[in-house]
C-alpha cells in the first residue's frame, strides 16, 4: 500500500506544486528507486539510507462488514490475537505463463500463480501521518498529498489488475488534516458512509 501511495505521490506532486496548491519542494528526477532525500516525497515517505519516515503503513487484513464497527475499534496489529474478526476470504488460482518481449514465446522457468481474492473483500489497515517528523514539508500538503494518492488508487491498477476502493472510517483521528479547507474536501469524499 505504501508503495502504491509513494508511486501516485510521484505523479500528483508536480502536478499540484505547478498549479501552486502545494508549496512544498518537488524534484523531477527523484523516483522509488532513487531518491534523494531532499524533496517532500522523501521527506514523507523516507530515502534509502535515512532515518524513520513519517509515514507509516500498517498491514491490512481482510474483514467483513458484519464485523466492521467491533474491528474498528481495535489497531490493525490487534488483529491478529482476534482470529475470530479475520475474514477468510475463498482465494482463487489461476496460472500464468510469462511471455518474452523479443520473440513471443514462452519465458523460461516464466509459470506462475495469480491468488486473487473476491471482489469487494474489505480490508482493515492504518495509515498514519507522524507530523513531528516532516523535515520542511507543510503538514497540510503532507496530508493533501496523502488523500489525493488514496483517492486516485479507484483510477489504477493495485498488483495484477486488481482495483482499490479506499475509504477512511469516520471513527479515524483526522483533526489536523480536517484543520485543512484542502483536505477537508477530499476527506468528506473518502469517508465510508
Amino acid at each position: 500500500m505504501k508503495g502504491l501511495l509513494r508511486g501516485w505521490s510521484y505523479k500528483l506532486a508536480p502536478l499540484l506544486n505547478r498549479a501552486k496548491i502545494i508549496s512544498s519542494t518537488i524534484n523531477a528526477e527523484c523516483f522509488a528507486g532513487a531518491t534523494c532525500g531532499r524533496c517532500m516525497i522523501c521527506q514523507i515517505f523516507g530515502a534509502s539510507g535515512g532515518g524513520l519516515p513519517p509515514l507509516s503503513v500498517t498491514n491490512f487484513y481482510p474483514v467483513t462488514a458484519d464485523k466492521l464497527a467491533q474491528v474498528a475499534k481495535l489497531r490493525p496489529e490487534e488483529l491478529r490475537s482476534r482470529p475470530d474478526l479475520i475474514d477468510q476470504p475463498r482465494l482463487s488460482y489461476s496460472p500464468h505463463v510469462r511471455i518474452e518481449d523479443s520473440s513471443g514465446n514462452a519465458a523460461m522457468g516464466g509459470l506462475y500463480t495469480l491468488e486473487t481474492v473476491p471482489p469487494r473483500t474489505l480490508f482493515y489497515g492504518e495509515i498514519a501521518l507522524q507530523k513531528h517528523l516532516l523535515n520542511g514539508v507543510k503538514p497540510g500538503d503532507a496530508y493533501l498529498l496523502i488523500l489525493l494518492a488514496i483517492s486516485q488508487l479507484r483510477f489504477s491498477y493495485a498488483g495484477r489488475r486488481s482495483r482499490v476502493e479506499a475509504r477512511i472510517l469516520p471513527e479515524s483521528d483526522l483533526k489536523d488534516a480536517l484543520s485543512d479547507k484542502r483536505c477537508a474536501q477530499v476527506l468528506g469524499r473518502l469517508m465510508m458512509k
